[in-house]
């Protein structure tokens, strides 16, 4: 009996098997190399991304910054007169809502205001009613009730109130009034401005 190696064979099958390991290596080489330029892209992306909201927050900032040095400078232009004024605006205060409460209260059925004016010196108001016999004796109770209120009094002059003018309206349908009243604390409202 003869016992024949064939050496070919073997040579062969480790020639594969290396030339396997070696495409195995080159495949895990270009994955590993992939891996990497993703890694690198992504982490690119990412700085610009961050370098971006940087800038955001940095313009913000700036904006920020410029206005608190608006508010500084303005802040400083206020003045010792300017406070006065304050002060005295605070001190005479008006309380409007009481003022136009006690208009309206005192209006009579089927009367109403059109049109209420201050302008620092003195209250104008103006409105209007049905037509009828008592008109005139309407107003001049309304009148006298308003600047019988002590509010309103204390805020202008009691005999301020006047009547200035009563119109009939188109075709007899209703009439139109208007009052005034001088204000007694003229000077918070009339002081000069800058």
């Amino acid at each position: 009996m003869k016992y024949s190696i064939n050496m070919v064979r073997i040579l062969r099958q480790e020639e594969r098997k290396a030339e396997h390991k070696r495409l195995q290596l080159l495949i895990l080489t270009g994955a590993s190399f992939g891996i990497l330029v993703l890694a690198i892209v992504y982490s690119a992306f990412n700085i610009l991304l961050m370098e971006k909201a940087l800038q955001t927050e940095h313009s913000k900032l700036q904006r920020i910054e410029n206005e608190y040095k608006n508010y500084k400078t303005t802040k400083t232009f206020v003045d010792k007169s300017d406070i006065e004024l304050l002060s005295n605006l605070q001190n005479d205060k008006v309380f409007w809502t009481r003022i136009l409460a006690n208009i309206a209260q005192h209006l009579p059925r089927g009367y109403w205001t059109k049109q209420l004016k201050f302008d620092g010196s003195e209250i104008a108001v103006s409105g209007g009613g049905r037509s009828s016999n008592t008109f005139a004796v309407d107003i001049d109770r309304y009148i006298n009730e308003i600047d019988a209120n002590d509010y309103f009094s204390s805020i202008f002059k009691p005999s301020g109130l006047q009547l200035i003018k009563v119109v009939e309206g188109e075709n007899g349908s209703g009439l139109t009034f208007e009052f005034s009243a001088e204000y007694k604390k003229q000077n918070a409202f009339s002081r000069k401005k800058r």
